[in-house]
């Protein structure tokens, strides 16, 4: 009786500590990838692009989306764990990637790095740090990180019937706000430069408009949510003859 309690506490400690090296190592990862992003120079390029203008630029919505993902990550890959554990798992992961970009604030603001690294520049230092100061911009972005690990296990612990209409109402906005110029440029007729007008500048959306893009998505996938299914059996259950005379 008692060798068979300590083998199951042994086993606990092994899920536990397996769970604890998974998150660290997805963090790490999402760090990582931000932080050759950074070294590369395409968050210098990310930052001239507005997603929602004056709001959020390509390049935070970049590092949101990477840690929002491990967070999502984590969740998806801790079946064992309840609501809570998936979002406390999820935020330690945003949390690592957060501090791996912290590190590279630091050496950025206080080395010079920019003979081997061109990318790492003043400029981007403003960028990262929020216009904070090298710590306490820093400190923001782990904060941030730590916040959208948390919503990525928010979002997989959410129902389908939300969390399904909510992602593909935020990827509607990141979307028509990547693709504003084209999307703007397909809109020039007379009929619709109210539209236009209302939805964009030559930056990027306005916010007005990506919250009109995003209730309209979200809206539309919720419903379709409640009644997909219903019409998809009735079609199913119609034969053959009659489906085709319908369609």
């Amino acid at each position: 009786m008692s060798f068979d309690i300590v083998a199951s506490t042994f086993q606990h400690r092994e899920v536990e500590r397996s769970q604890f090296n998974r998150t660290i190592r997805a963090g790490a990862m999402g760090g990582g990838t931000i932080v050759l992003l950074n070294v590369f120079g395409l968050i210098n390029q990310f930052a001239e692009r507005w997603i929602i203008e004056g709001v959020i630029t390509l390049a935070h919505s970049v590092f949101l989306l990477i840690a929002v993902s491990v967070g999502a990550l984590i969740a998806h890959r801790s079946p064992n764990l309840g609501a809570i554990g998936k979002i406390a798992f999820g935020a330690l992961s945003g949390l690592v990637a957060g501090l791996m970009l912290f590190l590279l604030i630091q050496i950025i603001g206080n080395f010079d790095i920019r003979n081997m690294f061109v990318a790492l520049s003043p400029k981007l230092l403003v960028f990262l740090t929020l216009g904070e100061g090298t710590f306490r911009g820093g400190l923001f972005q782990v904060a941030i990180s730590t916040a959208a690990g948390a919503v990525g296990g928010i979002f997989y612990v959410l129902p389908r019937i939300v969390r399904r209409p909510l992602v593909i109402g935020v990827a509607a906005v990141f979307l028509v706000g990547l693709f504003s110029e084209l999307i703007q440029l397909a809109m020039q007729f007379e009929s619709v430069v109210a539209i236009r007008e209302y939805l964009f500048t030559w930056e990027g959306q306005t916010t007005t408009g990506a919250i009109t893009v995003f209730v309209i998505v979200f809206s539309v996938m919720f419903i379709w949510q409640i009644i997909g299914g219903p019409i998809a059996s009735a079609l199913a259950l119609t034969p053959k003859g009659v489906r085709h005379s319908v369609k």
